[in-house]
């Protein structure tokens, strides 16, 4: 891992690459103006709270960011571009404030969501070829893949592509979707 176990920190200016986790567990910890490139996860938060993502380049990753079981986490103002899966994977999560960052060419999904009380706006999500030679795929198909949402707001963001999964699979109740801008 490249940093784990943080507490009450600030991580600023590093570049990780090349981990297992870029970094792994904090508790009421600042995550900025970071660049995390080509670890199996970039940022990797399980039972975590009470953290600040702000200002990073998450690119190349497996999953950019994953939080698990985790409380009270704003994501903020981020690049989060090419993650070879997810480019945020959430489960068990609660009180999570996503808002502002900008979600490019992640393969599978940009947000896999599976949780409670998301406040998930003013994004920006891209549908783009995955290599800037134009050689690869145009990823992802869906936005944003809702698995069990509730008590949740999806609102002001703007999506190029599908935004939401029509599947049998999503469980979610309760969440207010609007004055999203879909292309």
């Amino acid at each position: 891992n490249g940093l784990s176990n943080i507490k009450v920190s600030n991580v600023m200016n590093c570049q990780i690459n090349s981990c297992t986790n870029g970094v792994m567990n904090a508790t009421d910890s600042k995550i900025t103006n970071n660049f995390f490139y080509f670890n199996e996860v970039g940022i990797n938060f399980d039972n975590s709270n009470d953290n600040s993502i702000v200002n990073n380049k998450i690119e190349w990753n497996g999953i950019g960011i994953s939080l698990a079981n985790a409380t009270f986490n704003l994501i903020s103002n981020n690049i989060i571009d090419r993650n070879t899966t997810y480019g945020i994977y959430t489960s068990n999560t609660v009180n999570t404030t996503i808002s502002g960052n900008q979600f490019e060419r992640n393969l599978t999904n940009h947000l896999y969501l599976q949780g409670s009380q998301f406040n998930i706006s003013t994004n920006s999500f891209f549908r783009k070829n995955s290599e800037d030679d134009q050689s690869g795929i145009v990823a992802p198909d869906v936005a944003i893949f809702t698995k069990s949402v509730s008590k949740s707001t999806i609102t002001n963001n703007f999506v190029n592509g599908k935004m939401l999964n029509n599947t049998g699979t999503d469980y979610s109740s309760n969440v207010n979707y609007s004055a999203n801008i879909i292309d």
